[in-house]
């Protein structure tokens, strides 16, 4: 719920900017290993946005897969048990995380009013 929270307090201070807006989509970036389980955020949403300028939003939520470079080749790989979490070109178990930690607001759609 704390991250459900978080990236509302974004949208609506994004939406100060705004003030006769409202926003009608918030897309945000959830990274493989933060341990947020987007069906919670999906769940919770609607429960926190009730009676807030956010209650017609939609959520949408971005799965970032985790991708590494190998610190031996410089080969981009998903680390996983399959390969005991090694590159899978020359089996070295050093790497560089490039994405999977990503956790944050991507992007709002807001509405203006005609006229």
């Amino acid at each position: 719920m704390s991250y459900v929270i978080g990236f509302m307090d974004i949208a609506l201070k994004e939406l100060e900017k705004h003030p006769h807006a409202s926003v009608r989509r918030l897309v945000v970036e959830v990274g493989e290993m933060t341990g947020v389980l987007p069906e919670y955020l999906h769940k919770y949403f609607p429960l926190a946005a009730k009676d807030t300028p956010l209650k017609d939003a939609v959520l949408e939520v971005v799965s970032i897969p985790v991708e590494a470079e190998c610190a031996a080749c410089a080969n981009r790989y998903h680390p996983g048990k399959a390969n005991h979490y090694r590159c899978p070109n020359c089996g070295e178990k050093n790497a560089r995380l490039l994405h999977g930690r990503e956790c944050g607001v991507k992007r709002l759609v807001i509405e203006e009013p005609d006229g």
